[in-house]
């Protein structure tokens, strides 16, 4: 009801969410196994979406929520659809000109975990292609490589 008042609140249960939903996974490949009672994409569209665009706009309530959002991105990373990476993106490089710098650098580190996502391997692309391959990433190449240097 009040966002900048109840930030604690939502940033505990973001936290549990995360916490509650890993049942595996690796550095390399974020959460690989998860709790098939949470609905991630349902929790991410009703909560880690909205602080994202939030913080892509300015009207963030508090840092650690943008932190939060980031991070969850990056741990679910394989779980999230090719349409999340399309939408999510362009509001990750938007976080790489934040003043704050645990939040540009959990955007850049989460790009860069975007980026080595592989899908399943097929009979045409044996190791798996790219999930956000090039034809995907040059329009937003420029913006990349601007805010990152």
């Amino acid at each position: 009801q009040n966002p900048a008042a109840n930030w604690k609140a939502k940033d505990v249960a973001i936290y549990l969410v995360i916490a509650l939903t890993i049942k595996g996974g690796t550095a390399a490949r974020g959460a690989t196994q998860t709790n098939a009672l949470v609905d991630l994409h349902d929790f991410f569209s009703q909560h880690v979406l909205c602080e994202l665009q939030a913080a892509a706009t300015g009207a963030a309530p508090h840092p650690v929520l943008i932190a939060d959002a980031v991070k969850f991105v990056s741990v679910f990373r394989v779980q999230l659809s090719r349409a999340v990476y399309d939408t999510v993106f362009p509001l990750l490089l938007s976080l790489l000109a934040s003043p704050n710098p645990v939040v540009h650098t959990y955007a850049a580190s989460a790009i860069e975990r975007l980026l080595t996502v592989r899908d399943a391997p097929t009979a045409a692309a044996p190791a798996g292609a790219r999930r956000f391959d090039a034809a995907a990433l040059s329009p937003l190449l420029q913006q990349l490589l601007t805010s990152l240097f």
